[in-house]
């Protein structure tokens, strides 16, 4: 997991931030759908986020899955409480649509789009498209080593390969010593990077413990897919001790399976990602015995201060990518899971927050 970096000229000020920060919160107003706000923007001792009064920006979302729709909520409630415009669009999986999608938001002449591509192909696209028009892009899960957007863009997204990493400790905590023990995965959607590291950072813990990853199949983030998976997976592998989901629909897929196979809490170690709604209550029931978590809420907000800083021409330098806080969610940490449902105090107070990988030094201009 990459570690933040520790500016030591600026330590006082830095903690003096964190002690305003809840106060700063409070003092933001939010205006109704559409609405502008009055109020002065939030304000740190490095600087501020600067208003986007006045402003539009457009949201481009993958699909209709709860993952994207929190992540659109949540950039929506950061926008008005802003004091911005926001518009979406949902590209339906389809890479033509996303293109349209784009096309449109340009025509309509936005300040900013925060773009959650389906693939690097569409992303390559998508941001040739808004940079010729001066558009600032941040973009959701599309960073790769040598991928850039210049000075008007960032990336956002959680530690992707860390998060393969902690379930896969998840599982071999709830498997424990089994050389040649059989584990399966149930993979969303190729091609953008996310699953592939995912994939990467779990087989590297489970690959050391001595167990063997049997088989990998793609659940296109349904649901219905994944239970079609997580069947056939019982089918062909009945000693299967474990699966990866790759997030919580995929989980809810697999238990249901696993349910109508007669199987009991446990009987298959079910470890997955994301710790929503969806999962935690599955959590609960032992169902699951790891679900590795993060807000795609707070990773709207914290894309659309982003986006604010670059319009407001805020001389910040992001990190590549910027990384949404994560935490390994157990029975016993269910609490510390960060809320996806955004409220306007939550939008207010994810706006103050820097990346995982970031100081409130390096996040707010001095």
């Amino acid at each position: 997991m990459q570690r933040s970096r520790f500016v030591h000229s600026k330590t006082v000020k830095v903690l003096l931030a964190l002690s305003v920060v809840a106060a700063i919160a409070v003092a933001m107003t939010v205006g109704g759908a559409g609405a502008t706000t009055t109020a002065a923007p939030p304000t740190l001792v490095y600087g501020k986020i600067p208003s986007l009064k006045g402003k539009t920006i457009a949201y481009i979302q993958t699909s209709s899955v709860d993952y994207f729709d929190k992540s659109r909520l949540g950039a929506e409630a950061a926008v008005k409480a802003l004091g911005g415009k926001f518009i979406a669009f949902n590209s339906q999986y389809k890479p033509a649509t996303e293109l349209k999608n784009v096309q449109d938001a340009i025509t309509r002449k936005v300040d900013g789009i925060l773009l959650f591509s389906i693939s690097q192909a569409t992303f390559q696209t998508s941001t040739r498209l808004a940079k010729q028009a001066g558009i600032p892009v941040i973009d959701f899960y599309g960073y790769a080593p040598g991928v850039k957007l210049g000075a008007k863009g960032g990336f956002v997204q959680s530690d992707v390969v860390n998060a393969g990493v902690l379930d896969g400790k998840g599982m071999v905590a709830a498997i424990g010593k089994c050389p040649g023990c059989k584990v399966a995965e149930v993979q969303g959607q190729l091609g953008r990077g996310d699953v592939e590291a995912y994939t990467k950072g779990f087989g590297s813990v489970v690959t050391k413990a001595g167990y063997k990853v049997a088989v990998r199949l793609t659940s296109h983030w349904s649901r219905a897919e994944a239970f079609k998976a997580m069947q056939d997976i019982l089918s062909k592998y009945p000693d299967i001790k474990g699966v990866f989901c790759h997030n919580d629909d995929t989980a809810v897929g697999c238990v249901q399976a696993l349910k109508q196979a007669g199987k009991k809490p446990g009987d298959v170690k079910v470890v997955t990602l994301n710790a929503s709604s969806v999962g935690l209550p599955l959590l609960r029931q032992n169902w699951l015995q790891a679900d590795v978590g993060w807000s795609p809420a707070q990773e709207g907000a914290i894309a659309t201060r982003m986006v604010a800083q670059v319009i407001g021409k805020q001389n910040i330098k992001f990190p590549a990518p910027c990384l949404t806080p994560q935490v390994l969610v157990t029975t016993k940490t269910i609490s510390q899971a960060t809320p996806w449902i955004p409220t306007a105090s939550l939008a207010k107070k994810w706006l103050l927050a820097p990346c995982q990988n970031q100081t409130l030094a390096t996040a707010f201009a001095r």
